[in-house]
């Protein structure tokens, strides 16, 4: 289904020069059509979370184990047990924390980037130009108000999620370090996803600021 959002997406993305400010948190003035590569660099993070992800269930299983060695030392007096279960226990639930953060990242990392792709290989397939494919966009729009406006909402919803679940991640990768053990991968993804994230909040903008600027242009 064709969204509103791609129209609005295309008209800022290849029809303003410039955008004043930073994407990804590179400073200074970026060239709006380097936006186009966020459909990219959030599979880039999706693929970077699947391995961290692996990493922390090993890390997990491995903790698990030695909670289980401990526990079944049967000459082992219950409050050192308790003594040398605690430090486990809440290391378990840091990576537990962890592991949920790094798979909502994936899974909203898969959701924007699909939505990204599909919504630029729709209007190539379609050879439009953006102009034409922003026209066509509001004209439908206009007709049935009610079903674009549902599919632009729920594609800039794709955006502002990846932001959220970006910044849940780096609340946990930041209490991870507190816990024993090292996830391979985790830096990388870390750096990744901060990138991602500030980057798909900034699209958020400009798209939410140019549907009102259509809206107004439109007379609605």
């Amino acid at each position: 289904m064709r969204s509103f959002l791609l129209g609005a997406f295309l008209a800022v993305v290849f029809q303003a020069p410039a955008w004043a400010g930073s994407v990804a948190g590179t400073g200074g003035s970026t060239e709006i059509t380097q936006l186009m590569n966020n459909g990219q660099l959030a599979a880039s993070v999706g693929k970077q979370a699947q391995q961290v992800a692996n990493q922390i269930r090993q890390i997990t299983l491995q903790i698990e184990q030695q909670k289980l060695l401990i526990q079944d030392l049967k000459s082992l007096p219950v409050a050192a047990a308790a003594i040398a279960l605690k430090p486990l226990e809440k290391d378990l639930r840091v990576y537990k924390d962890l592991y949920k953060a790094v798979k909502d990242v994936q899974d909203a990392s898969k959701e924007a980037s699909d939505m990204l792709k599909q919504r630029d290989a729709e209007r190539t397939n379609m050879k439009l130009t953006p102009r034409q494919y922003l026209e066509q966009e509001i004209a439908l729009a206009k007709r049935r108000e009610g079903l674009y406006g549902r599919e632009f909402d729920r594609d800039l919803s794709r955006l502002t999620t990846f932001n959220e679940k970006s910044k849940a991640l780096a609340d946990a990768t930041q209490n991870a370090t507190k816990a024993k053990g090292t996830v391979e991968g985790l830096a990388a993804l870390a750096t990744q996803n901060a990138i991602a994230g500030s980057a798909m909040l900034d699209l958020a903008q400009v798209v939410t600021e140019q549907k009102a600027a259509l809206a107004l242009k439109s007379g609605k």
